[in-house]
């Protein structure tokens, strides 16, 4: 939940199995977990970083608030506290596991149907805002959520990387260091809800 590090700021044994999409699935979500410790360094705190991911499977477009994904595109979606936007950014986890991130990370996919994508979109639309609070974590857990239906995430407390993290872990599904390629550019919405290209300050300085 740190504001310039690549984050944002009951586990148990692995016997969880994920319920079958109730209908055709149109794309892949996959929620993930890093706890912060393979970037851990002296006096700087690192406590880590929670996203979700969209791979659209499917044979048409997947409709995302102020952008289209393409059938075989894949981004990634979370939230940072940025001078630029506090709130919802495009494909910066995809760009930072690129470059040697989040190692460690861990994350559980589901195939979801359209009716989950716009439920996906609804949450989005009234979500976009970061807080100390209302952090990454919490928003990657609601997200997911949104389109999991059986297979909803619970923590209790303020929600953070590593309470995410065992909960994925109880998955017998769960992986570990599972990238996305940064095919599409990182940016956030404007109020207006159009896609505006940029980086992250810390890249920009």
């Amino acid at each position: 939940m740190a504001l310039l590090t690549p984050g944002c700021a009951g586990g148990g044994a692995k016997n969880k199995t994920l319920a079958e999409p109730a209908g055709a699935a149109a794309a892949v979500l996959r929620v993930y977990a890093y706890d912060g410790d393979s970037e851990r360094v002296f006096l700087l705190p690192n406590l880590g970083h929670a996203f979700v991911s969209l791979s659209n499977t499917g044979d048409a477009a997947v409709e995302l608030p102020g952008l289209r994904l393409l059938p075989g595109e894949e981004i990634t979606i979370g939230t940072w506290g940025q001078r630029a936007h506090w709130g919802i950014w495009y494909n910066v986890e995809a760009r930072y596991m690129s470059i040697g991130h989040y190692k460690g990370v861990i994350s559980l996919a589901k195939p979801v149907t359209a009716d989950g994508i716009a439920a996906m979109a609804d949450y989005m639309r009234g979500n976009d805002r970061w807080t100390f609070g209302e952090n990454c974590s919490k928003f990657a857990m609601s997200l997911w959520n949104s389109a999991a239906g059986r297979d909803a995430l619970a923590v209790d407390g303020v929600v953070t990387p590593n309470k995410l993290k065992r909960q994925i872990e109880n998955y017998s599904a769960a992986e570990t260091d599972r990238a996305v390629e940064p095919a599409l550019p990182t940016g956030f919405l404007d109020e207006d809800g159009n896609f505006i290209q940029a980086v992250l300050q810390e890249e920009a300085e």
